[in-house]
């Protein structure tokens, strides 16, 4: 029996003999620094190179080989069964270890500068301080490999199955791992920077406090990664998958994430000022309180998103969608908003007055109690939008289409509603007066308790409009069709009704003292217990009208028509 001890002899290492070794227990003291002494059986036989060794390895199953710290720079070792071995500390930079078998072994602090592992197997291998600089690991496999700490720097990853894999607080700068599955890998505290990230598979992997800035994550999958606390600055995120990730607060001033799947994302309080998300999908994302200052959103899709209190100024949101979202407090001072879709969108309590709202659609939207004044409206569609309580007076809303639109309680006191769409529209309560309706489509409309006197609503479609108890005092409604129309118990004092067409309307308990009624059309109404005193009714039509009650003393009616079944008490 032998043992060889090493001594260093003008810097070479030398074995001396000695008669207290047993076989397979020979060792070699290895690289200064390492504490770990490597087997001189094992080391002597891999030099033989990979074949000899695998033969070995056949035979010695169960033997665990102790290569820690040996030099093995440059070795040619491709397809080497080197599993469950031992290389702690070992130098192996250079070496060709392609398609190699490492899984489960220890290479913790091992130097494995521009060392080919393409392909290999390093399944839940330990490479814990490792230096991997420029090292080749494409399609490799490093599933639950422990690389905490290691370093990366300008390594080829591309393709390699990272699932699950330890690289917290690793070094992976300037790496290719394009193409690369790292789901549920932890990278917690890891330095990627200008790392190629590009269709990496990142879904679940931990990413806390990681640095990703100007990373190119280009159609990576993200699906509930953590990300809180990333920096993710000036980060290339186009067509990336980041649905339901956690972003509140992330930094990502200036990224690129158009066309990135972001829908129902957590994006609170995140930094996206100058960031590109034109394009991208951000339905009902989290965004309340996050800065987008300068940041394009142009054909963003933004259906029920929360932009609440958002800072959008400046913002280019030309032709996206915010059908359904949420801008309660949003700041769009200077934001693009040319051919926004808002409709079903919550603008309640908003200034919109230095916005511009050129051809923006507001169909659907929520504005309820927003001020609207001196905003200029033209160009909008206001279809079915709730504009109930907003202040619109003197504004100018001239052919805008406000059908279906709920305007109850809205102030459009002296507006300009000429040839306005607000079929069916809610406008009960509504302040309306001295506005301008002329030739307005207020067919279906409700008006309950509206408030137009003075209002000009001439020539204007009332088909069935319900004006119960409204005052349209001193209004006028020449040549308006008011066919069907409701105006029980509604003020016209004083009121214009020239020519109007009021078949089949109802007139019930209404005032009309003093009003014109030149050759209106009456025919059917109802005007049971109406006031018509000194009301000018020549010409006008009454046949098959319902004059129960009605009081027309000081009525003009001279070329009035009556009809058969016309009764009234003071005729």
């Amino acid at each position: 029996m032998v043992r060889l001890l090493s001594m260093r002899i003008n810097g070479k290492y030398a074995f001396l003999s000695s008669s207290l070794c047993k076989p397979y227990n020979e060792i070699i003291y290895t690289r200064k620094g390492v504490n770990s002494m490597a087997d001189r059986h094992h080391f002597n036989l891999l030099k033989k190179g990979a074949s000899a060794w695998n033969s070995w390895r056949e035979k010695h199953g169960d033997v665990q080989p102790n290569l820690s710290g040996v030099d093995l720079r440059k070795t040619q070792l491709a397809g080497v069964r080197l599993n469950w071995a031992n290389l702690y500390g070992a130098n192996l930079s250079g070496a060709d270890l392609h398609e190699a078998d490492l899984q489960q072994a220890n290479l913790g602090g091992a130097i494995l500068n521009e060392t080919n592992l393409n392909g290999a197997c390093l399944y839940q291998s330990t490479l814990s301080g490792a230096d991997l600089k420029d090292a080749n690991l494409s399609g490799a496999d490093v599933r639950e490999a422990k690389l905490n700490w290691a370093n990366f720097y300008g390594s080829r990853l591309s393709g390699a199955n990272l699932s699950e894999a330890d690289l917290r607080e690793a070094r992976l700068y300037q790496a290719d791992l394009q193409e690369a599955n790292l789901s549920r890998a932890h990278l917690s505290g890891a330095d990627l920077r200008e790392t190629n990230l590009r269709a990496v598979r990142l879904n679940g992997a931990d990413l806390v406090g990681a640095n990703l800035s100007g990373v190119n994550l280009n159609g990576a999958d993200l699906r509930g990664a953590r990300l809180n606390g990333a920096n993710l600055y000036q980060v290339e995120l186009s067509q990336a998958n980041l649905e339901g990730v956690y972003l509140a607060g992330a930094h990502l001033s200036g990224a690129h994430l158009s066309e990135a799947h972001l829908g129902g994302t957590n994006l609170s309080r995140a930094h996206l000022d100058g960031s590109y998300l034109n394009a991208a999908d951000l339905h009902e994302a989290n965004l309340s309180g996050a800065n987008l200052t300068g940041a394009n959103l142009r054909g963003a899709d933004l259906t029920g998103a929360n932009l609440r209190e958002a800072n959008l100024s400046s913002a280019d949101l030309d032709g996206a969608n915010l059908r359904g979202t949420h801008l309660g407090g949003a700041n769009l001072n200077g934001t693009h908003l040319d051919g926004v879709l808002f409709s079903g969108a919550r603008l309640s309590g908003m200034r919109l007055d230095e916005i511009d709202l050129h051809r923006v659609n507001l169909s659907g939207a929520d504005l309820r109690g927003a001020d609207l004044r001196g905003v200029d409206l033209s160009g909008l569609t206001l279809s079915r939008a709730n504009l109930s309580g907003v202040h619109l007076s003197g504004v100018h809303l001239c052919g805008m289409n406000l059908s279906g639109a709920d305007l109850s309680e809205a102030d459009l006191s002296g507006a300009d509603l000429r040839e306005t769409n607000l079929g069916g529209a809610d406008l009960s309560g509504a302040n309306l007066q001295a506005a301008n309706l002329a030739k307005a489509n207020l067919s279906g409309a409700t008006l309950h308790g509206a408030h137009l006197n003075e209002a000009d609503v001439s020539n204007s479609y009332l088909i069935k409009t319900d004006f119960s108890h409204a005052d349209l005092s001193a209004a006028r409604l020449s040549g308006a069709d008011l066919r069907e129309a409701t105006l029980q118990q509604t003020n016209l004092s004083g009121a214009d009704l020239s020519r109007a067409n009021l078949y089949m309307a109802d007139l019930r308990g209404t005032d009309l003292s003093g009003a014109d009624l030149y050759m209106a059309d009456l025919s059917g109404a109802d005007l049971t217990d109406a006031l018509l005193t000194g009301t000018d009714l020549r010409g006008a039509n009454f046949n098959r009208a319902h004059l129960t009650g009605t009081r027309l003393d000081q009525a003009n009616l001279s070329g009035a028509l009556l009809g058969e079944s016309t009764t009234a008490d003071s005729l």
